[in-house]
């Protein structure tokens, strides 16, 4: 489907470059569907991108897998990332996917769009929570201005594992992204009669 719709982009295109000396509207009515052909194929490309699973969790655990991101994202880019995690609790696989693609996308948006010159990831634990921050010194903005997907994506994922993203920023002051999960706590298995465990 994606194919697709990059091919009549590709096509749409090369119409509207056609078209735009002898019929200059029909070459605007072109370039409206190739933004909309391109916003359908975004949004699917970002549902096919947020079904795969973090490619490292289950072998390094997510806060190895997190500091390896965040260390080569900061080379690429050439800015500072630092990374500190406490020692987790154990987290099923949605929370550990919510948090990783929280920090990838809270990264993204520090290390394209922020112009930060430092950014600090950091795990840690609360008696009832799993907290993720990711901070910046980059151009921050105001706020109540519009989102982007980006924080939409963080915000669903935030609340589909119930836990509570907030965004705090000011122009010229950075951004610092707070993702804190609930811990979910394990029934604790009946006692018969005599004490030993049914389950």
């Amino acid at each position: 489907a994606v194919s697709q719709k990059l091919f009549s982009l590709r096509a749409r295109a090369r119409a509207a470059a056609v078209l735009a000396d002898r019929d200059p509207a029909r070459a605007a009515a072109e370039m409206e569907a190739v933004a909309q052909l391109g916003a359908e194929a975004h949004a699917e490309l970002r549902a096919v991108i947020d079904g795969l699973a973090p490619p490292e969790l289950g072998e390094a655990g997510l806060a190895e897998s997190l500091r390896r991101y965040a260390v080569l994202a900061g080379r690429a880019h050439g800015v500072a990332v630092e990374f500190a995690a406490t020692e987790l609790p154990p987290l099923d696989e949605q929370q550990e996917a919510a948090l990783y693609r929280v920090a990838q996308e809270a990264l993204h948006n520090a290390l394209r769009h922020a112009g930060a010159g430092r950014i600090t990831v950091a795990l840690s634990r609360s008696p009832r929570r799993v907290i993720l921050e990711v901070t910046d010194d980059g151009a921050g903005f105001v706020p109540g201005a519009p989102e982007g997907l980006g924080f939409a994506s963080m915000r669903g994922r935030a609340e589909a594992v119930g836990g509570t993203l907030t965004i705090r920023a000011a122009p010229g002051a950075g951004t610092t992204v707070r993702l804190g999960i609930p811990l979910r706590r394990h029934p604790v298995p009946a006692l018969t009669r005599n004490g030993v465990s049914r389950g």
